[in-house]
């Protein structure tokens, strides 16, 4: 290991900790997990070559190759990304591969062999993009979730007993 402020090398001190000669300071090594974490969220939004698809998720090298692509999201049980691929056959039949994984099991996806029809995508997913405000997020739920006051709270109340009234009206 190296020093982070030095740029040598570390002497062992004990198992997993260790010691900069020139400085001296004293540095714990990261676990192997915290690593691998590490190193998977830096393939997020990141151009990851195609190997590592055919490697990590389910894809068939004797149906397609992927040549590269970008993760999208990546949650522990779901993964979405976007893969430049070509048939397993022809090398000269490319096409964009949109796809989605739900425990590293193929949940679907979506190809697109027309240069104009991704370009009508990617038009479309701007003009989306720009309708969305800011309290909506990509994850599905809202973002700014700000504790309601003693007035919000009365109003919900007083609006959910006038609900309840109308509705035992209506009966």
């Amino acid at each position: 290991m190296k020093c982070p402020a030095c740029d040598i090398k570390m002497e062992v001190l004990i198992e997993g900790i260790f010691q900069c000669l020139n400085c001296k300071k004293i540095i714990k090594a990261k676990s192997t997990e915290a690593e691998k974490m590490e190193k998977e969220e830096s393939l997020i939004g990141n151009l990851t070559d195609g190997e590592w698809f055919h490697k990590n998720v389910s894809l068939n090298k004797s149906y397609e190759i992927a040549e590269s692509g970008i993760i999208l999201s990546k949650t522990t049980n779901r993964l979405f990304a976007v893969l430049k691929c070509h048939s397993a056959y022809l090398k000269i039949e490319k096409y964009v591969r949109l796809s989605w994984w739900k425990g590293y099991q193929h949940a679907g996806m979506f190809k697109i062999y027309d240069k104009y029809v991704l370009n009508n995508f990617i038009r479309s997913l701007e003009k989306i993009d720009e309708t969305y405000d800011e309290i909506w997020s990509w994850s599905g739920s809202f973002g700014k979730k700000e504790p309601k006051t003693k007035q919000e709270l009365e109003k919900e109340k007083n609006l959910e007993i006038i609900k309840y009234r109308i509705i035992e009206n209506r009966i």
